[in-house]
């Protein structure tokens, strides 16, 4: 039986006013079942939602109210509209220690912000999935001058009231929200960290489970057409041996490189594996060495400290900066997941981490294009901030100005 997902979508007639496409999801009765390659999104196709063959089970039908008008979403007032033309992005790689273009091995350029997918730290998981709110926010972010943004993921252990809660593999409307978030952000040029922000699927430390590992796998299928896309397996492990973590974090790789083999990948994904200790601030135990063995594997550090504050580490005096960056960056390939004016570190601090990055070519991801999950790069709002102003703070100030140069 062909299982079916509809959208109505508004100003969009086809078939009784309901437009069905072919794009890659799976049906909620059967989570592990990848579905056929789409044939859609095109630019005369825009839609969101789909069709596939899952061998079974029932055809739901969503109403127009779980998604907003799908034309296309503008910036702010006042900011430039991004090229909504085809996206010149290539694939990326890893060669020796920096991020490159796979075409020439050019070191590419990734600045950005960190984004939140629809339910938006949990702000709008109370609503109905609003697609065109993320691709509004990717826009102005492109607007500011962004070339990359981590889009974070999360699900719950249980709804509670949530109208959208849990897990991708269960939840196709969120899945296809997904999927339109990936094509909207390679048409406008952005490449994306997808990451496993906050997840029942990883354990009291941020450390994935078996679950998350198979989750991936789903995810590689769901995501295999888009090559700007690059993988962020859990957020901030911490409280846990640097060899725990890196035994779990080992089995989600594998399986990633395995859907990735089963799929026929010839490039496979970047794949963005945190750092150990203490909320990813840094290595711990782990070397140059740990990952070698995948030589497309980069790894992400969080940031949140003062920046030139003295600590004391192994018995050596140095810095925070050093100890987390300048030991490393020469070393292993790395990229600054998140950062921001919190714990130890001022906004003054952040304008000397991205000073100090750029002249690395170090990419960086700065913490949060929202205005409720801080430290926030836009001012608060009120509600899950559909359509609400996206004026910056005085950090975002910082860094919109960074990025326009």
């Amino acid at each position: 039986m062909l299982g079916t997902l509809k959208l109505l979508l508004l100003g969009l007639t086809l078939d009784g006013g309901v437009i069905t496409i072919p794009v890659q999801v799976s049906c909620p009765e059967l989570p592990a079942l990848s579905c056929p390659a789409p044939v859609c999104p095109t630019p005369s196709c825009p839609a969101a939602i789909c069709n596939c063959t899952c061998g079974g089970g029932s055809t739901p039908t969503l109403d127009a109210g779980s998604v907003a008008d799908a034309g296309a979403p503008k910036p702010d007032a006042g900011s430039p509209k991004p090229d909504a033309g085809t996206s010149s992005l290539v694939p990326l790689k890893v060669n020796g220690t920096r991020i490159v273009r796979a075409d020439n091995n050019v070191p590419a350029r990734l600045r950005g912000v960190n984004i939140h997918d629809t339910r938006s730290c949990d702000a709008c998981a109370w609503n109905a999935v609003n697609v065109n709110e993320v691709k509004r926010r990717l826009a102005e972010a492109k607007a500011w001058g962004a070339t990359g943004v981590r889009l974070n993921m999360e699900d719950y252990p249980s709804g509670d009231g949530r109208v959208s809660w849990e897990r991708p593999s269960r939840d196709p409307l969120y899945t296809a929200a997904l999927i339109e978030t990936l094509r909207y952000a390679n048409e406008i040029g952005l490449y994306v960290l997808l990451s496993l922000w906050e997840s029942a699927l990883t354990d009291s430390n941020d450390v994935p489970t078996a679950e998350a590992c198979t989750e991936w796998r789903f995810l590689v299928r769901q995501t295999a057409q888009f090559q700007h896309v690059r993988d962020g397996i859990t957020n901030e492990p911490r409280s846990s041996t640097d060899d725990y973590v890196r035994g779990a974090m080992e089995v989600c790789r594998a399986a990633i490189r395995d859907e990735e083999a089963l799929l026929g990948i010839a490039l496979p994904h970047i794949i963005a594996i945190s750092m150990p200790r203490q909320w990813a601030r840094y290595m711990g135990s782990w070397s140059e060495a740990t990952w070698r063995h995948d030589l497309n594997v980069v790894l992400e550090s969080h940031f949140y400290d003062s920046i030139d504050g003295a600590t004391n580490q192994n018995g050596q005096a140095t810095t925070w900066w050093k100890f987390q960056v300048l030991d490393w960056v020469q070393r292993v390939p790395m990229l600054i997941g998140e950062f921001g004016p919190a714990s130890g570190m001022t906004e003054a601090d952040t304008r000397t981490l991205i000073e100090r990055s750029d002249a690395l070519g170090l990419p960086w991801l700065a913490w949060t294009f929202h205005g409720r999950c801080p430290p926030n790069l836009i001012q608060n709002y009120s509600g899950c901030g559909v359509n609400a102003s996206l004026t910056p703070t005085g950090f975002g100030v910082i860094v919109k100005d960074a990025l326009s140069r």
